[in-house]
């Protein structure tokens, strides 16, 4: 079920990237850190208040992501 949810976040952040895209920001490499790392970041996120919706930890991974070079 994780790896659903995951997938999701994925695409939430990619609307992020699509979102930020007309701005001055780069966008984020969403595969610029192990899939693993950042579902332990959700997953512990999640554990700190037990009662926050999966989707409140999603910008808790976004902000710890590498900006993408310019070239890519």
């Amino acid at each position: 079920m994780e790896d659903y949810y995951f997938e999701w976040a994925q695409g939430y952040m990619a609307g992020m990237n699509a979102m930020f895209g007309p701005a001055k920001t780069l966008p984020k490499d969403l595969t610029a850190t192990k899939f693993s790392v950042q579902k332990r970041v959700i997953r512990d996120f999640c554990k700190s208040p037990p009662l926050e919706e999966y989707e409140a930890a999603i910008p808790a991974v976004y902000v710890l992501l590498p900006a993408m070079k310019k070239s890519q």
